[in-house]
């Protein structure tokens, strides 16, 4: 049960904060999803350079999340050790490093 919430909560925190961390990594216009999320970004102009996340559509774009969350989920269900609190704030630090990495990939 713990291993669920805190695989929870940091997805839900990856979740919640994907668009912003969008707007960081390449300075797009994506806004937080309460605040119009994609409405803003430079891939609704006709000319470029535009966000790559955008650019994959709505498919490449939850992939890519989905590929952000099973990792995520591999570092909560990890064996005993470390300490759940560890994984747990490893998982959460595996959202911006993987996002990161994915700027040099796309």
């Amino acid at each position: 049960m713990k291993r669920w919430l805190a695989f929870g909560g940091t997805a839900g925190l990856s979740a919640f904060f994907l668009l912003d961390l969008c707007n960081w990594l390449y300075a797009c216009g994506c806004r937080h999803w309460l605040a119009g999320a994609v409405t803003a970004c430079n891939i609704h102009h006709a000319q470029g350079p535009h966000c790559a996340w955008c650019a994959m559509g709505a498919t490449g774009f939850w992939s890519l999340f989905a590929g952000i969350i099973a990792v995520q989920a591999l570092i909560v269900w990890l064996p005993r050790r470390p300490a759940l609190v560890w994984r747990a704030a490893l998982a959460l630090l595996s959202f911006p490093a993987l996002a990161w990495l994915s700027t040099f990939l796309l």
